[in-house]
C-alpha cells in the first residue's frame, strides 16, 4: 500500500501535475489522520472497557463489605441496646429508699452496664483502594460516589460518640472502686472464680449497694444512659447509611446488566 502511494506521488510529480499532487497530498493527510482518529477511538474504547471492568468489581466488592457493616452496625445497635436497658434497670434502686436489689443482682446488672464492649470497626475497606488508587474519582454514579465519602464522616462521629461512652464508663468504674469493696463483686457475679483469692470476696465490711445512696453515682449513671443514646443514634446513622450505599450498588449493578442485556 505505501508503495502504490509512492508511484502515484512519484508519476504526478513527473507528469508536472502539482495542483493534482497537491489534492492528493491532502488527501492522503486526511486519511492518515483518519487512521489515527479510529486508531485513539479503539484505544479508548480497549481503555473504557477495562475501566468498566474494574469499576464493577469493585462495585461487588463494595456491595459484599458493606453487606457486612450493616450486620455489624446491627450488632452495635443490640449491644447499646442491652446496655442502656440494664443501666436504666440499676437507675430505678438509686436514691435513700430501701434497697429493692441483693447485691448479687446488683453485680450482675452492673456487669452487664459496665464492662468494655468492642467499638465499632467496619470490614477492611475497600474506600481506602478506591481513594489511595484513584479509582473513586472514576465512580460514574455520582450518588455512590457522594455516599462513600460520607462515610468516613459518619465513622468518625460514631467514635466520638464511642470516646464519650468510654469515658463516663471510666468515671463510673472509678467511683465504683472507691466507695465499695469491689471484690465482693467479682464474687457475685461469677468472675472471681477464675482465680480463688478473688472468689472469696473482700476483706472488709460493706454493702456494694451503698453506691446506690450516693448521688454522684447516680448523676454519672444518668449521663452514662444519655450518652448511650447519642451512641444509638451514631450506629442507627451507620446502619441507615450502610443500607442507603447497598441500595445505590444493587441499583447500578442492575442497570449495568440491562445493559449488557441490550448490547
Amino acid at each position: 500500500m505505501v508503495k502504490i502511494f509512492r508511484k502515484i506521488r512519484q508519476r504526478l510529480l513527473s507528469e508536472n501535475k502539482f495542483s493534482r499532487y497537491l489534492l492528493y497530498a491532502i488527501g492522503e493527510i486526511f486519511l492518515v489522520v483518519i487512521g489515527i482518529l479510529i486508531a485513539l477511538q479503539i484505544n479508548n474504547w480497549n481503555e473504557s472497557k477495562k475501566n468498566q471492568k474494574i469499576e464493577l468489581r469493585y462495585l461487588k466488592e463494595l456491595k459484599s463489605e458493606f453487606a457486612q457493616n450493616l450486620v455489624l452496625a446491627n450488632e452495635s445497635i443490640r449491644s447499646n441496646e442491652n446496655i442502656k436497658a440494664s443501666s436504666a434497670k440499676m437507675l430505678k434502686f438509686t436514691g435513700e429508699k430501701r434497697i429493692e436489689i441483693s447485691e448479687m443482682e446488683l453485680a450482675l446488672t452492673m456487669n452487664q452496664s459496665f464492662a468494655p464492649n468492642p467499638r465499632y470497626i467496619p470490614s477492611p475497606s475497600i474506600i481506602e483502594d478506591l481513594i489511595n488508587s484513584g479509582i473513586i474519582a472514576s465512580i460514574n454514579n455520582d450518588t455512590l460516589r457522594i455516599q462513600l465519602a460520607e462515610w468516613f464522616v459518619i465513622l468518625e462521629f460514631a467514635k466520638r460518640k464511642e470516646d464519650e461512652i468510654f469515658e463516663q464508663r471510666n468515671a463510673i468504674t472509678e467511683l465504683i472502686l472507691s466507695q465499695i469493696p469491689f471484690l465482693n463483686f467479682l464474687r457475685d457475679d461469677g468472675s472471681g472464680n477464675l482465680y480463688e483469692p478473688l472468689s472469696i470476696g473482700s476483706n472488709f465490711k460493706g454493702d456494694t449497694r451503698d453506691i446506690l445512696n450516693d448521688v454522684h453515682f447516680e448523676n454519672r449513671l444518668g449521663m452514662f444512659i444519655i450518652l448511650l443514646i447519642g451512641g444509638e443514634f451514631a450506629y442507627i446513622n451507620i446502619k441507615e447509611h450502610c443500607e442507603r450505599i447497598l441500595i445505590t450498588i444493587e441499583n447500578e449493578l442492575i442497570a449495568r446488566q440491562k445493559l449488557v442485556t441490550k448490547g
